[in-house]
């Protein structure tokens, strides 16, 4: 058993995931589970299980990719603008100082958004932009400008003013230059410091801690990147080696088939221009014979491949659900599923539940209970929506789902009347004649 999977009084399975601690806006995923295989009487193999997809969090409504979402990186250092500020109003807003340390507040700041709007965050590749050489150069100008103030005017504050440079670089620089442009900007807030009068050794202190808060957060999202690339990696090659099983399977029913059909019809062609058609006869009928039984088992293959079990599909959803950060509490109630049509519907709805709750919601907690009678999927995510299209206004995988559990059971959804931050899926079998 997995150990983070506990049985409780009740036969209630626990199953608690932790919340993704990265920094990142962007949850970190978990690898993939092994994909696994069963075979049925015949001996053809049940589907394998793939790796669920990695499902792309949102925050705050917005794709982590998003460039808007750069601005919630860039606007706590924002605050470092108010110490310029401060040091205009002491010298007085109509004064030559005032005006021009204002007009640099301006330049700074709408040169450090820019940057942080016109480059990616974390960008994977090595390549250097034109848009990250154009917005950097005019970043990297506005900082020496704001440097040399302490010798035309009585600021004294310039030098924090490479917290912006030194955070914008950090985030947003290709990875081959990040750690070069940390050392050189920490070296000119050394120099800065020592060399001109005037100017707050702190500086030093708030310059380098920018670095390497930012730095750790940039390794978080390097980690979260490889680990989303290594997931997709997992992905492709257990959809191979799926291929390759439906392949062999194929190969292993079909091509001893085909040879013997293929070397009696030649049989057959001979005795019927022999003259001896009482032999042929038998040749064609076990013809035949062999082509049903072909068909057969190739319907075999095809529909162990669309078989789905509701044991495997709650192991893919703990995969998924734990690389989301969201907690997943299992109950078994009641026995299991009816074999066959009833138990393919419950692991359906068990597949579409979940996606539904991370496609749709925001949910944190999510609970299945599964019985004889059906299975119930309770989702905390109803009053977090990510978007507005959540399932329970009739989503079609749902509607779906709806049309194919007719006469097997009835399939409703909808908010929880008694919880209003809970959203309800709920699968009620009919019993068995």
């Amino acid at each position: 058993m997995d150990p983070r999977t506990r049985t409780t009084p009740g036969n209630r399975l626990d199953t608690m995931t932790d919340p993704a601690t990265a920094t990142s806006p962007a949850a970190t995923p978990t690898a993939p589970p092994t994909p696994t295989r069963a075979t049925t009487g015949a001996g053809t193999s049940s589907s394998t299980t793939l790796p669920p997809v990695m499902p792309r969090r949102r925050f705050m409504g917005l794709d982590p990719n998003s460039r808007w979402i750069s601005l919630l990186w860039a606007a706590p250092f924002m605050v470092f603008l108010l110490i310029p500020l401060v040091a205009a109003v002491q010298h007085g807003r109509g004064t030559a100082t005032g005006r021009t340390v204002i007009i640099g507040i301006l330049l700074l700041g709408g040169t450090y958004i820019a940057t942080w709007l016109s480059n990616p965050v974390a960008p994977r590749g090595p390549e250097v932009t034109r848009a990250f050489v154009v917005s950097f150069g005019a970043l990297i100008a506005t900082t020496v400008a704001w440097l040399a103030l302490p010798l035309v005017t009585e600021v004294t504050t310039a030098g924090y003013m490479l917290s912006y440079l030194m955070a914008a670089w950090c985030m947003l620089s290709p990875r081959q230059l990040l750690l070069p442009g940390f050392w050189i900007i920490a070296v000119v807030s050394v120099l800065d410091s020592l060399l001109v009068h005037g100017e707050q050794i702190y500086a030093i202190a708030t310059v380098v801690m920018t670095g390497i808060v930012c730095s750790m957060s940039r390794a978080s999202i390097d980690h979260g990147q490889r680990e989303r690339i290594d997931h997709r990696r997992a992905l492709e090659l257990s959809e191979e080696r799926e291929r390759t099983r439906i392949s062999a399977d194929l190969h292993d029913i079909l091509g001893q088939t085909l040879t013997a059909i293929s070397v009696k019809a030649d049989l057959a062609g001979r005795l019927m221009d022999a003259g001896r058609s009482p032999e042929a006869r038998r040749e064609v009928a076990d013809l035949q014979a062999m082509a049903r039984q072909a068909l057969t088992d190739v319907r075999a293959v095809v529909a162990s491949n669309r078989t789905l079990l509701p044991g495997t599909e709650l192991a893919s959803a703990h995969s998924l659900l734990e690389a989301a950060g969201v907690r997943l509490d299992v109950t078994r109630d009641g026995g299991e599923p009816a074999p066959g049509a009833p138990a393919t519907l419950v692991a359906h709805v068990i597949r579409e539940g979940t996606t539904n709750a991370l496609a749709h919601s925001d949910c944190r907690h999510l609970w299945v209970r599964v019985g004889a009678d059906g299975v119930e999927i309770v989702n905390d995510g109803c009053g977090r929506r990510a978007d507005s299209g959540h399932e329970g206004a009739g989503g079609s995988g749902l509607v779906g789902l709806r049309e194919r559990a007719a006469g097997i059971g009835s399939l409703t959804w909808g908010p929880d009347p008694d919880h209003a931050d809970r959203w309800r899926l709920t699968l009620t079998l009919h019993p068995l004649a």
